[in-house]
């Protein structure tokens, strides 16, 4: 059921010219992150049950090692300004 919600974040994401790859498997979170650090990719957007119900996500910077919580209308803008140094 959060597929469509995740595609469409992934869309509006590209949309404001951020490269994005989507994966979902609930189960594996640890292992995606894994993979995203090996690949080099700077930020993971999180998205579980408990942001979704609380319209927030969760930024993880996979370079410095912290993450925080944003409002869910406020992601791409804040994204925006962490992948361009801001």
């Amino acid at each position: 059921e959060a597929l469509p919600e995740l595609l469409a974040l992934g869309a509006e994401l590209r949309a404001v010219g951020i490269k994005t790859e989507c994966a979902y498997d609930a189960e594996k979170l640890d292992k995606q992150l894994k993979y995203a650090d090996r690949l080099g990719i700077p930020f993971a957007v999180i998205v579980g049950k408990k942001e979704k119900a609380e319209g927030t996500a969760v930024i993880r910077d996979l370079l410095e090692r912290r993450q925080f919580t944003v409002r869910r209308g406020t992601l791409v803008a804040k994204l925006q300004g962490l992948v361009k140094g801001e």
